[in-house]
């Protein structure tokens, strides 16, 4: 087997760069609070939409026994050690504080931009 993908697997440059990232480096990454502004650099425009969507129709309230039905409100955002955004709110009903992990890390060009927006608070 080659490194070309001659073989039984195929080799991509970006999941060997992902996979060195999340093996060797994610204990090191700090949880960072993101404003809206920011949040709004990170995602595309079909991200900004499932963004909503879960915002809106897929965060669990404890205290109603089920999905958030008018969303959440009062949000605060963060990104996570694995590059997934944290949401923590209120349900819009009953006030009950809300926390959500939307996994968008898991998407190489979302955690690309991710990486990158992290390395420019550094500079």
């Amino acid at each position: 087997m080659d490194k070309t993908g001659g073989g039984l697997f195929t080799f991509h440059p970006k999941c060997l760069f992902l996979q060195c990232v999340t093996h060797q480096n994610m204990k090191k990454l700090k949880e960072i609070k993101l404003s809206h502004l920011q949040l709004d650099f990170l995602l595309n425009k079909e991200e900004k939409k499932g963004f909503s969507f879960l915002l809106n129709h897929g965060v669990y309230c404890t205290r109603c026994n089920a999905i958030c039905a008018k969303g959440v409100v009062n949000y605060t955002l963060r990104l996570n050690r694995f590059n997934d955004i944290v949401v923590d709110g209120e349900c819009a009903v009953c006030g009950q504080k809300v926390t959500r992990v939307m996994e968008f890390g898991e998407n190489i060009l979302f955690f690309e931009k991710a990486m990158d927006y992290r390395e420019s608070l550094q500079n």
